[in-house]
């Protein structure tokens, strides 16, 4: 079975992937596991920073080889220190601001810009 680990950064994002794609996705061989980033002592969800996500996604690589990862974050609100977010202002179309800052952690996931 392929597996599957969907960061997330709250309960809804987390409760999506296990009821919506997991039912969705298990019938196709493909096991989905939310993995929830904690933002506060109460996991009440929250903006992220890059460096937060970068640091989670490459500890998650060590945890779990092999799996696909992925992520489900709530971009409204994001903090305009994360990278890619204010550049993004240029950007007339949603699905293009989402392509455009997605880009920046998954570049630094692959490259050793950020050392964390």
């Amino acid at each position: 079975m392929v597996q599957v680990a969907v960061i997330c950064e709250g309960q809804t994002e987390s409760r999506f992937v296990i009821g919506v794609l997991g039912s969705h996705l298990s019938v196709r061989g493909i096991g989905v596991a939310p993995m929830l980033i904690e933002t506060s002592p109460q996991h009440a969800g929250g903006a992220l920073s890059c460096q937060r996500v970068v640091r989670f996604i490459r500890s998650l690589q060590k945890r779990w080889p092999g799996a696909y990862i992925t992520t489900l974050l709530d971009l409204y609100g994001s903090p305009s220190d994360f990278p890619g977010v204010v550049d993004s202002d240029e950007q007339a179309d949603p699905l293009k601001v989402a392509q455009f800052i997605q880009r920046v952690p998954a570049d630094a996931v692959f490259t050793e810009r950020w050392k964390m």
